[in-house]
């Protein structure tokens, strides 16, 4: 209930929107809510922006989020239906349900006939009574006439044709629940999808490195506790680099470290190894670079090379020496290299963005992640092109119906969007006289 005190750790599902009031080292998965790649660190500091973000509130841990580093203690402030997973669901409860376009059509279709019928029949009836035939015998031929050109075999001819439809969609592992859906999807025009987890893979995978990889796998398996996404990664990488793991942690004993520490942005650790010591340090670049004593220019490129393609980056050093240092933050260490890491696309996305192209049929993303890394896996599936126009739910928001519409003609990437802001987007498609389907894994795609 609300005013409860929840202590949260790592492995822990939040049970409730929670005020955090006491963190270490607390980081939370939010990407089923958000949309956000990586984990995000938390504090207790109060934000004073008003209406501010759900992005942008760090100091808050959101029911049915994950706890994937760290410990942290909070008060419940919401529970159930005010949650914001619970205005969520809200929000679909209210909305209202919409005629497919088959459906509009046959009620067309179906007006036109009546009404054509109708018509015929009152001409026959006015014809045969000006020659004189019985009033009584043209009256029942003219309803007669009537009922025998109304289509009574129509809807059951459409239902048998749209359940082979949702039979042969079937056999290609698509569960369709109501039958109307699958002429929608026929005849969609715009498809709108969500990126973690839908056109990304969901998962930190280290994608590029600057350095001899064996030297950086190395390090990638010391310097690491595996207690995040993003050391999961490294340790992913270094396997396929170096198999044998294990023997490595023994061969290089740990005997002393520092955590990492999201204010410091470093890990240090130090490791004995045939009668030396080897400090390793990782960290944020713009932090570990003052810190090395060799030049650094061509990595200072390669780091805004990485981070233009939306790649979060890492540098990583190290320190040989025969007794501990008394300082590890005050010495000099030899760049040992980078690494970028990223949500990589799913192998089959590319080719059902151009399958959706070739059909005429427009994809668009729209993620609550930020602005260059939606950009960055749009240019590289192929939903952004040069010319194309991408914007924030800031940027947008001020405008009214008409405004959004047209805004919304030429833009194929919506970043930093929450959910009731998505169904502004996919309603402005719709005044623009676009078939809309929307496809995504979280909760805020619902």
């Amino acid at each position: 209930v609300k005013g409860d005190i929840v202590l949260l750790e790592k492995g822990c599902f939040v049970p409730a929107d929670i005020r955090l009031t006491d963190i270490n080292e607390l980081q939370i998965d939010e990407s089923a809510l958000t949309g956000e790649s990586f984990g995000v660190m938390k504090h207790t500091e109060r934000i004073s922006a008003e209406n501010a973000h759900i992005t942008e509130k760090h100091n808050m841990a959101w029911s049915g989020t994950a706890i994937i580093a760290g410990k942290g203690r909070g008060v419940v402030v919401a529970t159930g239906m005010e949650t914001y997973v619970g205005k969520i669901a809200k929000m679909l409860n209210v909305e209202t349900t919409v005629k497919t376009p088959l459906q509009q059509r046959l009620t067309r279709v179906s007006g036109i006939l009546g009404n054509a019928a109708l018509f015929i029949c009152a001409v026959i009836f006015v014809l045969s009574i000006i020659e004189g035939l019985p009033v009584d015998e043209m009256f029942l031929t003219s309803v007669s006439l009537s009922v025998a050109a109304i289509p009574e075999g129509l809807p059951a001819i459409v239902t048998i044709v749209l359940s082979v439809g949702v039979q042969v969609m079937a056999k290609k592992k698509a569960v369709v629940k109501r039958l109307p859906a699958v002429e929608t999807l026929g005849c969609a025009s715009v498809i709108c999808s969500d990126k973690t987890g839908t056109l990304t893979q969901n998962k930190m995978t280290v994608t590029e490195v600057y350095g001899d990889k064996r030297k950086l796998s190395l390090l990638f398996i010391l310097c690491n506790d595996l207690s995040s996404p993003t050391e999961n990664a490294l340790y992913d990488y270094a396997k396929k680099i170096i198999p044998d793991t294990d023997s490595i942690v023994n061969k290089y004993g740990r005997i002393s470290e520092i955590p990492f520490d999201s204010k410091k942005k470093l890990m240090i650790t130090t490791h004995r190894y045939n009668n030396r010591l080897i400090t390793y340090i990782k960290g944020a670049p713009d932090v570990l670079f003052p810190l090395c004593k060799s030049n650094i220019s061509a990595a200072e490129r390669a780091v805004t090379d990485m981070a233009s393609r939306a790649l979060r980056v890492m540098a990583f050093g190290k320190y040989e020496s025969s007794s501990p240092p008394a300082n590890p933050l005050s010495i000099s260490y030899e760049l040992v290299g980078l690494c970028g890491m990223l949500d990589p696309p799913r192998p089959e996305v590319y080719e059902a963005v151009a399958v959706c192209k070739r059909a005429g049929i427009r994809p668009v993303m729209i993620t609550g992640d930020h602005l260059d890394t939606a950009v960055a896996i749009g240019k590289s599936i192929g939903i952004y092109s040069d010319g194309d126009e991408c914007h924030t739910e800031k940027e947008l928001s001020g405008l009214d119906d008409i405004q959004l519409s047209e805004a919304v003609k030429n833009c194929t990437i919506f970043a930093r969007t929450t959910p009731e802001f998505k169904v502004k987007i996919v309603d402005a498609y719709q005044r623009n006289g676009m078939v809309v389907a929307m496809t995504g894994d979280g909760v805020n795609d619902a």
